[in-house]
C-alpha cells in the first residue's frame, strides 16, 4: 500500500466519512477544549479526509459520500457545537466544476453510546425534556 493518497499508483473511487462525537448539555457549561474537540472530531476531520481524498481523486472522477444525522436539518437544545459542527459539513459539501460528486447524507436515527433518538421529527414533543437527551440506555 503506498505512503501516500497522492501516490501515483493510488486511486480512490468511493470515500465514505462518518465521524462522531457528542458533547451534550449547557452550551455555558463547555469547557474551551471540549469544545475544541467536538469542532476538530466533527468538522475538521471530515474536512481532512475529504480534502486529502479530492487530491487523488481529481483527475478520475470519484464520489465523496458523508453521514449526518437529523441535526444536520435541524437544531435542538443542549447540542450547541454538535450543531453548528454538523451545519459546517453540510456547508462544505459544495464540490460543484471539481468532476467529483458529494452526497451528504441526513439519516433518520442513529443508536449511540451517549444517545438514542429515534423518529426525531415525529417525536418532537417528547423533547421537551432537555435534561434527558444524551443519555445512553
Amino acid at each position: 500500500m503506498p505512503r501516500s493518497i497522492s501516490a501515483p499508483t493510488f486511486h480512490l473511487d468511493v470515500v465514505i466519512s462518518n465521524a462522531g462525537n457528542s458533547l451534550s448539555g449547557d452550551t455555558e457549561n463547555a469547557t474551551e477544549e471540549e469544545t475544541h474537540k467536538e469542532i476538530e472530531t466533527l468538522f475538521f476531520g471530515t474536512a481532512r479526509v475529504t480534502t486529502r481524498a479530492i487530491e487523488n481523486m481529481r483527475q478520475n472522477g470519484a464520489v465523496i459520500f458523508n453521514t449526518s444525522s437529523l441535526v444536520g436539518v435541524c437544531a435542538f437544545p443542549g447540542h450547541a457545537y454538535y450543531h453548528a459542527s454538523i451545519f459546517a459539513v453540510a456547508g462544505s459539501q459544495n464540490l460543484w466544476g471539481s468532476g467529483n460528486a458529494s452526497i451528504l447524507e441526513h439519516i433518520d436515527a442513529w443508536r449511540t453510546a451517549k444517545a438514542k433518538v429515534e423518529g426525531l421529527l415525529k417525536d418532537l414533543d417528547d423533547l421537551k425534556n432537555v435534561s434527558a437527551m444524551g443519555q445512553g440506555s
